[in-house]
């Protein structure tokens, strides 16, 4: 017997709050679909907290929320995000950013006022509190990675030829081929 736990996606929330929760996934953190059991206490967590979404910590360090990767400022006014190590998630959307700016891997404390965004494939939000705690605004940092992810959607699909389930053409004429097809319901990507 096969179970899988699936979880859809909160409606879309631009600005959102966060509480913190120890990191108690096994060692295969780097595959979040391994301990989707966590995350969801997690975010169940959240809920009973009057919050969003959790955030993980190990040693009062930031490491990811259930649902993306965690994106700050620094003192000097540099985009951070925590260091990929064993215990954080490197997701096609963090690797984007980090490719297309000069994003810093560095440690975001569990107490941060800084701001913070969070950021999926799916969606970019801004965080407004951690822990009941207000964060500076982060609508600078909203915006500079909504440039970036937006700027990249724009040069890859210049290069890509995008093709219907029925085979007509997009204008598009280069190297990569996509084809897609229109779901009839929503489906958790996961």
């Amino acid at each position: 017997v096969l179970s899988i736990q699936t979880r859809l996606l909160p409606p879309q929330k631009e600005n959102i709050t966060l509480i913190s929760t120890p990191d108690t996934r096994d060692n295969l953190k780097i595959y979040k679909t391994t301990n989707r059991t966590i995350n969801e206490q997690a975010h169940q967590l959240a809920i009973q907290n009057d919050a969003d979404d959790a955030v993980f910590v190990h040693n009062g360090r930031l490491i990811e929320s259930t649902m993306g990767n965690i994106f700050s400022i620094n003192k000097n006014g540099e985009i951070i995000t925590p260091p990929n190590t064993e215990k954080g998630f490197q997701g096609i959307t963090r690797q984007i950013i980090m490719e297309q700016e000069s994003v810093l891997e560095e440690e975001i404390p569990e107490d941060t006022t800084a701001p913070l965004v969070i950021v999926n494939s799916l969606r970019i939000q801004k965080v407004t509190h951690l822990n009941k705690k207000k964060l500076s605004n982060s609508e600078d940092l909203f915006q500079k990675i909504k440039i970036i992810l937006n700027k990249t959607e724009v040069n890859y699909l210049s290069s890509t030829t995008v093709k219907t389930s029925s085979g007509e053409k997009d204008p598009h004429k280069e190297k990569n081929e996509i084809y897609y097809q229109k779901l009839s319901h929503w489906i958790e990507p996961e």
